[in-house]
Order: structure tokens, then C-alpha cells, then sequence
């Protein structure tokens, strides 16, 4: 045998190796279920959650997106609506709102606070619960906020 024949074959012992490994560490991804098992969380084990939905100024389906807020399919949380002028035409939109709601619903103006958005700094101030989900709205991304 040559040197490059030797080669060759130790190069095809190493490739088959690396699929056998590959094809070993597929059908083992595949035969974890992973943590999700199906089974639904009990209620108790799930924490409270504050939603804080800072506005500005009124849009088409405002009822509508406010609302949707409101109603989850979750045991325990809280809404929060929050503005910084209390002359903003959505004010008494997210009251009327925030009164239909079968959850528990609030409407904050708050001056204080200082930061990059001051808005969600004066909800957050006052989110009653340590798990915050506060809803990005250009991205329409949920962005978790921890109170330690």
C-alpha cells in the first residue's frame, strides 16, 4: 500500500465514524421529549405577572388591542395601562376599558421617573408583581423585565 492509499482509508474510517456519531446524536435529540412532557402547569406553580402597556395618542382598533390585553389564559395577572399626559385622547378609552375588564385593569399617569422610556419606568414602579412582560409595539415582542 502507499502513503496516499493509507490516507484515503484512514480519512474513510474517520468519516464513518463521524456519521455514526451524527446519526447517534439525531436519534437521540429525537427520542428526548426534552422538559416540555404536555402535561399542564398547576396553576399555583405559576407567578404572578404585571402587563404594561405604555400609550400615546389613539389608533384604528385601540378597543380592540387594549382589550385583547385584558383577557389571557392565565391564572394570575395584572394590566396596566400607563400614560404621561392626562389630556391624551386614549385616556378615556383605556378607562372605559380598563372597567369592562374581568381582570384586574388599571390606568396610570405618572409624571416621575427618568430614564430612556419613561413610561415603562412609571409602570414599572408600579407593577405590584416580580415578573414583568412589557409589549414592544413596533416589534410587537414581549420584553421581560426582572424586580429583584
Amino acid at each position: 500500500m502507499t502513503i496516499l492509499s493509507i490516507f484515503l482509508f484512514i480519512l474513510i474510517i474517520l468519516g464513518s465514524f463521524y456519521a455514526l456519531f451524527s446519526l447517534a446524536c439525531i436519534f437521540g435529540f429525537f427520542k428526548n421529549p426534552g422538559p416540555d412532557t404536555g402535561r399542564p402547569v398547576p396553576d399555583a406553580e405559576l407567578p404572578a405577572v404585571s402587563i404594561l402597556k405604555p400609550i400615546k395618542g389613539i389608533d384604528p382598533y385601540a378597543a380592540e388591542n387594549l382589550s385583547g390585553f385584558c383577557v389571557q389564559d392565565y391564572p394570575c395577572f395584572e394590566v396596566l395601562f400607563g400614560f404621561r399626559d392626562p389630556d391624551d385622547p386614549a385616556l378615556p378609552l383605556a378607562m372605559a376599558v380598563a372597567a369592562a375588564a374581568p381582570g384586574d385593569a388599571r390606568v396610570v399617569v405618572n409624571y416621575g421617573g427618568s430614564g430612556t422610556n419613561r413610561k415603562v419606568l412609571n409602570l414599572q414602579a408600579l407593577a405590584d408583581e416580580s415578573l414583568i412582560r412589557c409589549l414592544h409595539s413596533a416589534t410587537a415582542t414581549w420584553l421581560p423585565i426582572r424586580i429583584t
